[in-house]
């Protein structure tokens, strides 16, 4: 359902009741902006060369158009689609009672519980009003608050919980906002239970004497049968008896209860005799872990895996998982049969390696939605159930990228992996916005069933229309709302509008074409187009981009040669679909292990019954759709595909009275006798079909304005935006954090329900403040360098905002996605993220992420003023900066707090210089480094960070940041230089007593440089 939008501020609201107490206006006024004049409109006259003046309202309700063949149309009026039923009363028998049981097998907390439900829906394709009908299976899980039965009674009691469950998932959200209109069917109740349970692991019993073969370490032991009945014991008795000169048989065999030994029981063994001991589960974690003070010389350590009631012995002082050869062959067996397969292998006692599972198959017969096996690895040999692998692996072998390929590759999702040889740089876009006309373009000629019977119809499609698409471009478009600049032209004449072919543009057409079906998002170069082919609009906004060589040309040249014409067409249409990319949070099922049921009893996560014996254990993670998208490229394709059909209707002289239908790539044409045209099945050109004459319905064409401002993606995050100085980590700690600790949410502060909090900041220098109020704090790099790695808290607060990168932005933007509450304060006016040189900071980007932008205002740091620091920012005379430089610059770079430099050969001279003045070598105890490198990341140590070496040996190295110790390698030291000078963008976001700047790069300042440098002093 689509709703009128009102203009007003800036923002188009959706036209109802609660639009007036949102804005806080009366209906009268309301009234009036709807009615308010219409804002100015040119076109451009070809045969003229004029740009000229439109009034809309002064054309008359009849007039026609005849931009022939553009298919010209007026706009219709939307209908709104009234209150039909959110489900389908006629599904169940009413008297047939309906049960969803929770079942509680000593769990006492809520047992999730699936309940498949069918959405059919229709998805408003193109401005024509088209409906394409659609369907899909959805899923639901809700939690009970206990493990209680719950039972609906009735179909009408189920109908209104699940109105309940549904109507605020994201699912149904989602296809508010894409279709036109849409009912949820109830297909099936599924009575599933999936179990959660808590490990336990130093319960585990071993006792098993024919255990499963497993093959996943290389490093097991086997256990020779000493007549112990258990297979603990034997391996003790094994180990340690050694002909009655070790430990004693009795004191073995007295372990456990009789036929059982815990691994708590084993680890108090080892203890007993000081024998070093390591259990880990089958999925490497420690279980359990001894290691003596002063290790027992007479007996051997103890490194097992503790897995189905077995131990296996391993040979390594630690585990370390063997790297299988690529396996010899592959075996396809359809999603119905591969579990089969998988059980047979497990009841003949072995373990399969790389088990992967997906969601997919469902059991009819017994009405419950099954966990489909997806490959596993036996005997060198590769188990799948995808049917295009042995297709996938053939084109793969011809583009030298086999060893990128695994059984999840499939048609649908190669062409990423094609795309990678040709793309010479980054063609992603930071552009949250959805296309509006997002599909082919499709018309009916309200004459079509008059004409059927008097007149020859001739139908021609487009061969591989949409690779052909884009194939002809240009170049290609990418942008980031973040950095590129934004406006408004709405109220500046077209023929003072300097159109790039590069940016893109919002724009309106006075009526709908195929080239301009609607108001959208357009390119520059193909406005320039449609006004050359006489169609009138007007430009509202427009965006910076840039644009990039068309990479596909020779990727598509080379896919048509590899692989069959209809290959190349589902590998294509797939990857264009995919530019489409996704925004927020996604789900999958990750497999954990085999288990029998005394291992189930020790084991953390869901559970899905294989067989009597066997369970499979798996995980619920969450991950995240890529922000970044092509969605600028796929306008561009359609666009393109949109142009060769209209340029081909110009070929063949169509006009409105001939032109019957059009669906996306085939243009049906009427003519008094049978017309010859050039076909050929070859990519890009033109062939006939057989098709037979149909009647249709012509549908209305309809228009909604788009924009590139944004409403908030939640309504708590708040931005501080501040001049240096202005007390913003006082504030953080002395008020902002206080109210979060005191309610433990803060609700009343923010209206938001959530409690616990983290700061983040993107220095050491900037965290130091917090780490010694013992707040809760870290560097935002160590969640960045994790791709799905999003802080627990639900509330982050951010420092420093100013200087966060784009990978810390897409932090703070999945944050957001999942629910979670930022607050950030920072100083765009700084120098921005080196990896960036540009501010990230526009408008359109802070009005996404934040729903408030404010400022705290006082300067605490010293005495300068907003008007000062202007006079520096904006000034660009290097004399000036230089002189003001001077002024605050110590005398000295020996008596200097700080020694800062522009250029990192200034840099390094200074190092030197401090090291000879202090007579210290670069890396020694005493000496102040800094780390040149993202590849300590795991030790939490990242690239500009400052330390100091306060111990080292010939093993380690100890290193201090002003708060906590470091121990790293000697070889680590490669990614360090000496740390007693900075470089400008280092120096950012911290106070200092006084500076020394490097006078041979006073020629490089700039007022954003200047600003920055004596912005640092202290002197409140």
């Amino acid at each position: 359902m689509v709703l009128a939008k009102t203009g007003f501020r800036g923002k188009n609201y959706i036209t109802s009741k609660l639009t007036e107490q949102k804005l806080r206006i009366t209906k009268q006024q309301l009234n009036t902006i709807k009615q308010s004049k219409e804002i100015n409109r040119y076109f451009y006259n070809k045969k003229t060369g004029e740009v000229l003046k439109f009034d809309l309202k002064s054309v008359a309700k009849n007039d026609e158009y005849t931009y022939n063949p553009a298919i010209a149309r007026k706009f219709g009026t939307k209908k709104r689609i009234g209150n039909k039923a959110f489900l389908d009363p006629k599904l169940y028998n009413k008297n047939k009672k309906l049960k969803v049981i929770l079942t509680d097998d000593g769990i006492s907390w809520g047992t999730p519980v699936k309940l498949l439900y069918q959405v059919d829906y229709y998805i408003l394709f193109d401005s024509s009003g088209t409906r394409y009908p659609s369907n899909k299976n959805e899923f639901l899980t809700f939690i009970t608050e206990t493990a209680e039965k719950k039972t609906f009674d009735n179909e009408d009691e189920l109908q209104q919980y699940l109105e309940e469950q549904l109507r605020d998932s994201d699912a149904i959200q989602n296809l508010h906002k894409r279709a036109v209109d849409f009912s949820v069917v109830i297909e099936r109740i599924l009575a599933i239970t999936e179990n959660y349970t808590i490990m336990q692991p130093t319960k585990i019993g071993l006792r098993e004497e024919k255990p499963l073969k497993i093959n996943l370490f290389n490093s097991e032991i086997k256990i020779k049968d000493n007549g112990m009945n258990n297979c603990v014991k034997n391996l003790l008795y094994q180990y340690y008896y050694k002909d009655g000169k070790g430990i004693s048989k009795q004191t073995i065999d007295n372990l456990g209860d009789g036929e059982v030994v815990t691994v708590k029981e084993i680890t108090d063994f080892c203890k007993n005799y000081d024998i070093k001991t390591i259990a880990y589960d089958i999925n490497k974690n420690v279980i359990s872990r001894y290691v003596p003070s002063k290790r027992s010389k007479a007996y051997k350590s103890l490194i097992y895996i503790a897995y189905n009631n077995h131990i296996y012995p391993i040979h390594n002082s630690y585990l370390t998982r063997f790297n299988l050869p690529k396996y010899e062959q592959n075996r396809y067996i359809s999603f119905l049969e591969i579990e089969d397969e998988l059980i047979e292998i497990l009841e003949k006692g072995s373990l399969p390696d790389n088990i992967s599972i997906i969601d997919r198959s469902y059991d009819h017969d017994k009405e419950i939605a099954k966990l489909g096996i997806s490959s596993f690895v036996f005997n060198n040999i590769l188990y799948h159930s995808n049917e295009d692998y042995s297709k996938i692996n053939n084109i793969a072998k011809s583009f030298g990228i086999t060893d990128k390929i695994d059984p999840k590759v499939n048609l649908s999702n190669i062409g990423d992996y094609i795309e990678k040889l040709y793309i010479k740089k980054c063609i992603k876009s930071f552009f949250p916005y959805s296309i509006n006309f997002n599909g082919g373009f499709n018309y009916v000629n309200d004459k079509y069933e008059e004409m059927m019977d008097k007149y020859y119809f001739t139908t021609i499609d487009n061969n591989k229309h949409y690779s052909n698409a884009l194939y002809k471009l240009p170049f290609l478009v990418k942008t980031d709302i973040r950095l590129n600049n934004h406006k408004f032209i709405k109220d500046i004449p077209l023929d003072k509008i300097e159109i790039k072919d590069e940016f893109i543009y919002v724009a309106n057409p006075k009526v709908s074409t195929i080239l301009m079906p609607s108001c959208d998002y357009y390119i520059g170069y193909q406005l320039k187009y449609c006004a050359e082919q006489g169609i009138e609009f007007t430009l509202l906004e427009e965006l910076e981009s840039e644009q990039l060589p068309n990479y596909f040309v020779q990727m598509i040249d080379d896919l048509l040669k590899k692989v069959d014409s209809d290959t190349f067409k589902k590998i294509m249409n797939r990857h264009i679909g995919r530019m489409e990319g996704g925004f927020g949070e996604k789900s999958y099922k990750k497999f954990s292990k085999i288990a029998n049921d005394d291992e189930l009893k020790v084991s953390q996560g869901y559970v899905y019954k294989l067989s009597k014996k066997f369970n499979l254990v798996y995980e619920c993670k969450k991950t995240f759709y890529d922000i970044y998208n092509k969605r600028p490229i796929r306008q561009q394709i359609l666009f393109e595909a949109r142009k060769i059909v209209y340029e081909k209707m110009q070929e063949l002289e169509l006009d409105n009275n001939k032109i019957m239908e059009i669906r996306t790539d085939a243009i049906t044409f009427a003519s008094k006798t049978k017309i010859k045209v050039e076909v050929s099945d070859k990519f890009g050109e033109w062939k006939e079909e057989n098709k037979e004459k149909q009647s249709h319905n012509p549908k209305d064409v309809y228009n909604s304005l788009v924009t590139f401002e944004n409403e908030s993606l939640n309504e708590n995050n708040i931005i501080w935006i501040d001049y240096a100085g202005s007390g913003k980590t006082h504030y953080i700690i002395n008020t902002l954090i206080p109210k979060l600790d005191k309610q433990n949410s803060a609700k009343a502060v923010f209206q938001s329900d959530k409690g616990n909090y983290i700061v983040l900041t993107p220095s050491h220098s900037a965290c130091k403040d917090y780490r010694k109020n013992k707040i809760n704090c870290s560097v935002i790099q160590k969640y960045t360098y994790s791709y799905n790695n999003l802080p627990e808290e639900d509330f982050i607060v951010v420092d420093e905002i100013g200087m966060v990168d784009r990978q810390g932005l897409d932090l703070l933007i999945k944050a957001t996605l999942v629910g979670k509450t930022v607050f950030a304060f920072g100083d765009f006016k700084q120098l921005p993220p080196v990896s960036v040189g540009k501010p990230l900071n526009k408008e359109i980007f802070l009005d996404l992420l934040y729903s408030e932008q404010t400022s705290l205002g006082t300067n605490y740091r010293n005495d300068f003023t907003k008007k000062y620091y202007n006079s520096l920012i904006n000034n660009t005379d290097n004399k000036f900066l230089s002189e003001e430089v001077k002024k605050f610059s110590s005398k000295s770079w020996k008596d200097a707090d700080s020694i800062i430099c522009y250029k990192n050969e200034s840099r390094q001279k200074y190092n030197k210089l401090m090291l000879e003045h202090l007579a210290l070598e670069k890396f020694d105890i005493g000496s102040k480094i800094v780390c040149k490198t993202n590849d300590l990341a795991e030790y939490e140590i990242y690239n500009n960070f400052y330390y100091t070496i306060t111990d080292k040996d010939s093993e380690f190295i100890e290193i201090y940041d002003g708060m906590d110790y470091y121990n790293i390698e000697p070889k680590d030291l490669s990614h360090f230089d000496s740390g007693y000078a900075r470089t400008i963008h280092n120096i950012q976001g911290e106070s200092v007593e006084s500076f020394y700047f490097a006078p041979e790069d006073y020629k490089h300042l700039d007022g954003t440089m200047t600003y920055t440098i004596i912005s640092r002093l202290k002197t409140k």
